[in-house]
């Protein structure tokens, strides 16, 4: 019979090291297999995180620091070509004590509005809270996501704004699933501040009316209303 071609395992994170400084740039180098791979990062197109706060600043960065990288499109696909260009990654983060508090995690879109968007990610079936990640500004410039659409997820656990210790998710980067692949991603762990961050969920749910769980217009409404105040 015909031997079955190994499928690729997507990667879609890579590990960064400053190379340099310039005045508008962060000048990396990327180890990928046997070859160092060079790029250029603006501040004002790529998202960049530094101890889990937004910069666009270059100098907040220091030569020599080590980070990470999430591109659109799977390195391991690129080492087979001869000529590996990595362009436009989404994010840029650096502080691994200040790490995404949830990474290349699995979920949904499953709402969008103007410049904001919501993706569901994915838990037991029987969770009782809807984990749910708030996109909105800076990223939604990025690419058009459909409803629906299977996506890995990066994002960081916020404080709500007058809203004591509610937690949210803010989304960083977002990768479109390769379907045919899609048994071979592997999710990072959510930390344990993903837990704490459902909260808002819950508590949307709860004004609402409706069961811990579902996912209404109606809650959508409220989640996107809840992000005015962040936006200010």
């Amino acid at each position: 019979g015909n031997i079955p071609i190994p499928r690729c395992v997507h990667m879609y994170e890579v590990g960064v090291i400053v190379l340099r400084i310039s005045s508008e740039y962060l000048h990396l180098v990327i180890p990928l297999g046997d070859d160092w791979v060079e790029t250029c990062v603006d501040p004002f197109k790529t998202l960049v995180m530094v101890d889990g706060l937004k910069t666009r600043e270059v100098y907040s960065v220091k030569i020599g620091a080590m980070g990470y990288m999430v591109v659109q499109e799977c390195v391991k696909c690129q080492m087979d070509m001869s000529d590996v260009a990595i362009v436009n990654p989404s994010l840029l983060w650096f502080g691994e004590d200040q790490g995404p508090s949830a990474r290349e995690v699995t979920g949904v879109v499953v709402g969008e509005e103007g410049d904001k968007m919501v993706v569901q990610l994915e838990g037991p079936a029987a969770a009782r809270i809807a984990r749910l990640v708030l996109f909105f500004g800076d990223f939604m410039g990025q690419k058009e996501y459909g409803l629906q659409t299977k996506v890995l997820v990066w994002a960081w656990a916020r404080q709500l704004r007058g809203g004591g210790s509610v937690k949210y998710l803010e989304g960083a980067a977002m990768v479109n699933i390769i379907i045919d692949n899609e048994h071979d991603v592997g999710d990072h762990e959510l930390q344990g501040e993903v837990d704490a961050a459902g909260a808002v969920a819950d508590d949307a749910q709860v004004a609402c009316g409706v069961q811990p769980g579902l996912m209404n217009r109606q809650l959508l409404r409220l989640l996107l209303d809840r992000l005015l105040c962040l936006c200010v």
